[in-house]
């Protein structure tokens, strides 16, 4: 009789396994691959553009409910903000299961705190995402809250037999939520629906790449003066930005971009513009440029989309200001090093956010050092705990270090004199 309880006992415990399995590849899905389809990740295809980080507490959580509201898609927020939450409390539940050292809170917290962490760092170094802190709060919560929860569950359960049974049947409740919730809300960013895309007016434009990309700031004499790439009106290191202009003429043809985003489709309208219409928008809307093919002296077209969405006004600086700047190492040479900038946008509250571009999107800035330059060397964890902090000389930077540099500016160089390098390491 004891041999067959015992049977039970097991076969309830391998099914549980394969739930904690199945849940450990379902969160590396979503939290670090949200964005590529099962499909493109066996096969290693998987696409790596932009990153960007947000270190300013309840930011996020602000703006999902301000969209929410102005939008009238609240379960949308609600599903993003406490998606953060659901999406940790297994792990909360199921490594106090398995393993008694964890059947502390104190101890919930750490690992929750600590696998958050991870996730948000490869997002960041991989460029897989965003570096959110709302994430590192709403992620440990949901480990404290399943934690609790088998905290509850234990107190009400007589053996281990009913907490297996009790466990596989919370499983299956939460798979079946979380699936209906997420097919109606993210299903075409988790590949559980077809996101369409549709365009409208599209064949009327080039069948090309834009020759120019850039950031438009006004038009004088016929000529359209702009930044090179997507620039927020106040970024902190606008003044980095490659202007440069373009002429137009009568012949000239103008489009604009509308979108108009739906839950499982996307519709691009390009529409055609008069000259005077164009003139109406804004200075840092995105413009895409396109010459004449049989004379890149003329442009033939040109397409403009709303401006990035900021707050708060355009931060210069003067040659001869102090400015602290981060970057991305990218070549290492004799007089210093070429970055690729990280800019900052900076809103009216003081929160800031930071985007790199990689590839064709990189913003590549030429450092050199003072004569008194300092180097400091960070050695760190994917995780982010610093191993060792140390002083070092301009030989010791690599290609792929990020760097906080303090200097000034003198014209397209920026002249640093205090360089913290941050390294890491597996």
């Amino acid at each position: 009789m004891e041999n067959k309880v015992e049977k039970k006992n097991s076969k309830g415990r391998y099914i549980l396994y394969i739930i904690f399995i199945t849940y450990l590849v379902v969160l590396f899905k979503i939290v670090l691959f949200k964005y590529e389809p099962l499909a493109d990740i066996i096969k290693g295809d998987i696409g790596a553009d932009f990153r960007s980080a947000n270190l300013i507490p309840f930011k996020t959580i602000l703006d999902f409910f301000s969209i929410g509201m102005k939008d009238n898609s609240l379960l949308w927020a609600f599903s993003n903000i406490f998606g953060n939450v659901c999406i940790f409390m297994p792990l909360g539940y199921l490594l106090p299961l398995f393993f008694e050292k964890f059947r502390s809170l104190k101890n919930i917290v750490i690992v929750a705190l600590a696998v958050s962490m991870f996730f948000e760092l490869s997002q960041y170094f991989g460029y897989l995402g965003s570096l959110d802190i709302d994430d590192l709060i709403l992620n440990t919560l949901g480990g404290v809250s399943g934690y609790l929860v088998y905290v509850g569950i234990k107190k009400l359960t007589s053996n281990d037999k009913k907490l297996n049974q009790v466990t596989i049947i919370l499983s299956a409740i939460a798979c079946i939520g979380a699936f209906t919730i997420a097919r109606e809300q993210f299903g075409s960013l988790l590949g559980l629906t077809n996101h369409e895309v549709t365009t409208i007016g599209q064949e009327n434009l080039p069948q090309r790449e834009p020759d120019i990309m850039g950031t438009y700031l006004n038009t004088k004499n016929e000529k359209i003066y702009m930044y090179k790439g997507m620039v927020a009106e106040n970024s902190s290191d606008i003044d980095f930005s490659e202007k440069l202009n373009v002429e137009i003429n009568d012949k000239t043809k103008f489009y604009c971009t509308e979108i108009d985003e739906l839950k499982n489709e996307s519709i691009i309208t390009y529409k055609e513009l008069s000259k005077e219409e164009f003139l109406k928008y804004e200075s840092y809307s995105i413009l895409k440029v396109w010459y004449d093919e049989s004379d890149n002296g003329i442009v033939d077209t040109i397409e403009v989309s709303k401006k990035i969405p900021t707050s708060g006004s355009a931060v210069t600086i003067e040659s001869n200001e102090k400015k602290e700047i981060h970057g991305d190492v990218e070549e290492v040479n004799n007089r210093g090093v070429v970055i690729n900038l990280i800019t900052v946008q900076e809103s009216e509250n003081g929160s800031s956010i930071s985007v790199v571009g990689k590839d064709e999107h990189a913003n590549l800035i030429k450092v050199e050092f003072s004569s008194d330059a300092k180097f400091t060397l960070n050695i760190g964890k994917a995780n982010g705990d610093i191993i060792e902090r140390k002083d070092c000389k301009k030989e010791d930077i690599q290609t792929k270090d990020t760097v906080a540099l303090k200097g000034t500016k003198n014209g397209e160089v920026f002249i640093a004199d205090d360089i913290e390098i941050t390294r890491v390491v597996e």
